[in-house]
């Protein structure tokens, strides 16, 4: 975190290297810019060179007084271990500005707050909590800070730090041990690690599962998506009715590691007017967006663009796929059946106890049983007249399905018979 009168970008300058992050300016800030071939001119003028030197030596002293960052195999040791800064406490009745002074001191972007129940209050909270908000530097840190805080054990790994701070939308983790708090990981703390080596790769390396691997991966695009989403919402004006974003396939069993296709939809609340052209302006900037950042479109067009409707439609939608699953219909089911939300305020409870009764329906069961025992006929029929443009990849996903509900429907039987 950078403070009035400090510099960036010199050390790779110097160094001739490329940038190594980007710097994101927290308020309205004045920036002087040094072009780099007159920085180079400068550099023999010796008190222009001490300058940035010293400053430059003064951060690798701090780099390398930390704590080295783990990489490769150490993913799987206790993050307690490898990560966290000891934690700076306040008294409850501190003022903000006491809190602010303090972390600019310190140069920390948190402090613990002893209030009951014990909080924290991050930097991130000064800006939208009180600035945002129009309260003053007088202001009691117990009133803003984040109570009751959500902490995680020390002796957690670090890939469970990382899937926990992804799924709660984290910035700053609290490490417990014995009821108190021994530490605190930041964001910024898993962006250096991300930095010195891809983060797939050091999860790969770090021996980690593809079936670990996915789940982070896919917290990442879920961000990614959301706040495209928000982008939109912020230009287009807020939604008429509550509304979900879904995605399915790889992304929905969240089997993801790096870059996929786009495989999602909109379900929106009924209510009387039209709302689809609304959803469509917002599907349509979601998906350019999100080709823009290099996710494909979906060959077969599943995607938003083409796939919103209200929540009724979607239930008899659903209805249909299990009661008629003719071959279109297969291809639709296995593509939509593994959905989940990643935004929107829509609850769609509605849909999930429709795939769970969805295994118990016999004549679903036999639709599928049927198609398997029809063999290559069913397979040609499905590609010649029903599944035109989409990718032949899909063939696979279905008759794998197939097989596997078979082998479950065996299995329930023999079970019934021995019963």
């Amino acid at each position: 975190m950078l403070e009035e009168g400090e510099c960036f970008g010199h050390p790779s300058l110097i160094g001739k290297t490329s940038p190594h992050v980007d710097v994101v300016a927290a308020e309205d800030t004045l920036i002087y810019q040094v072009p780099g071939d007159s920085f180079d001119r400068l550099m023999p003028v010796p008190e222009f060179a001490q300058f940035f030197l010293v400053d430059l030596s003064e951060r690798l002293r701090q780099t390398s007084a930390s704590r080295p960052l783990p990489l490769g195999r150490e993913l799987g040791t206790p993050v307690g271990r490898q990560l966290g800064a000891t934690p700076v406490s306040v008294p409850c009745e501190t003022t903000v500005g006491d809190a602010a002074r303090l972390m600019r001191e310190k140069r920390i972007s948190s402090v613990l707050v002893e209030c009951e129940p014990p909080g924290i209050l991050t930097a991130r909270d000064l800006r939208s909590r009180v600035l945002a908000e129009g309260r003053g530097p007088e202001t009691k840190v117990g009133e803003v800070a984040t109570r009751p805080m959500r902490t995680i054990s020390a002796d957690a790994t670090l890939f469970e730090t990382l899937v926990f701070m992804l799924e709660h939308h984290l910035h700053h983790a609290p490490l417990e041990r014995d009821g108190h708090v021994i530490g605190i990981v930041t964001d910024t703390d898993l962006l250096r690690l991300y930095m010195k080596t891809p983060m797939v790769e050091t999860m790969v390396w770090g021996g980690l599962t593809a079936a670990q691997v996915g789940p982070v991966a896919s917290r990442l695009n879920d961000a990614l998506v959301a706040r495209f989403l928000r982008i939109a919402e912020s230009e287009l004006g807020p939604p008429p009715v509550p509304y979900a974003w879904i995605l399915f396939g790889s992304e929905g069993r969240m089997e993801q590691t790096l870059l996929t296709d786009q495989d999602n939809a909109i379900v929106y609340a009924d209510a009387e007017g039209a709302h689809d052209a609304c959803f469509k302006d917002l599907a349509e900037r979601t998906v350019r967006a999100l080709m823009a950042a290099a996710f494909p479109p979906c060959p077969g067009g599943f995607m938003a663009t083409n796939w919103r409707r209200p929540l009724s439609s979607w239930v008899a939608l659903f209805r249909e796929w299990v009661e008629k699953p003719e071959p279109r219909a297969l291809v639709e089911a296995l593509n939509f059946f593994d959905f989940r939300a990643v935004h929107g305020a829509l609850d769609l409870a509605v849909l999930d106890d429709l795939l769970l009764r969805a295994g118990r329906e016999q004549l679903f069961m036999a639709h599928f049983a049927r198609a398997l025992r029809a063999g290559g006929e069913v397979t040609n029929h499905i590609r010649l007249e029903h599944l035109e443009p989409v990718e032949r990849q899909h063939l696979t996903h279905i008759f794998v399905a197939i097989r596997e509900i078979q082998h479950a429907a065996q299995l329930r039987y023999a079970v019934q018979g021995l019963a």
